[in-house]
């Protein structure tokens, strides 16, 4: 369907609400040609129809839990694992500049590129998470400061209903609540039942990991700004 992109300048030119008018119109829908061919065709052959599976069932899941509700278990039956995480990474390909960031990180591109590959990188977390939109938000790697911990994570992010996915740099163990990097100990033809405890969200603003609501945003930027 028709969508309106924004870019971050927009963003900050209107003090953190988007533009009645401006952007770029897509008459199709969001997306880009990214790839090259031979990288598109095996990658949409072996994995992006899992994707669409996954992607159509968790629509109805999201459906059924309130709006409330923070956090879920999610199931996925009867599913290829593998073929999900692979088309994930695939997709932060073109979510960053595909060149580049396959020559910083080629040991990902041989995970994606081989089928049969189960060496998905040990410095890098991959994470789910279920997302009510409205926005879709496509971010490249970005640092982000975590203040409980004093330290920056680099997190590049993909974000578009149901789903929101999160790839994490530099990241140490897996672990985090949503990870699907241990999906990687899966075959290719390996089907499975799974269940997964994940963050249910929203996207009101253009910053990575953010899932909070429409009041909560508000809320938080009344508490830091007294005169808000």
């Amino acid at each position: 369907t028709r969508a309106r992109g924004f870019g971050i300048d927009d963003w900050l030119k209107n003090e953190g609400e988007l533009p009645e008018t401006g952007g770029q119109i897509s008459q199709r829908g969001l997306g880009a040609y990214t790839l090259c061919a031979p990288c598109n065709n095996k990658t949409g052959r072996w994995y992006a129809a899992e994707y669409v599976q996954w992607a159509v069932g968790f629509w109805e899941s999201l459906d059924r839990i309130p709006q409330s509700q923070r956090e879920a278990v999610i199931w996925a039956r009867n599913r290829f694992p593998l073929r999900f995480l692979k088309q994930a990474c695939t997709m932060f390909f073109s979510a960053n500049a595909p060149r580049s960031f396959a020559a910083r990180h080629s040991d990902l591109v041989r995970f994606v590129l081989n089928k049969e590959s189960r060496e998905f990188p040990p410095d890098i977390d991959m994470c789910l998470a279920l997302y009510r939109g409205p926005l879709a938000r496509v971010t490249g790697v970005t640092g982000k400061l975590e203040v409980a911990t004093r330290s920056t994570e680099f997190v590049s992010e993909v974000a578009y209903p149901p789903f929101a996915l999160r790839l994490i740099l530099n990241s140490g163990p897996a672990g985090r609540l949503g990870s699907i990097s241990h999906f990687s100990n899966y075959a290719f033809r390996d089907r499975a039942y799974l269940s997964l405890a994940v963050v249910v969200g929203e996207g009101h603003t253009p910053y990575p990991g953010d899932y909070r609501t429409k009041e909560q945003v508000l809320a938080d930027a009344a508490a830091a700004s007294p005169g808000f």
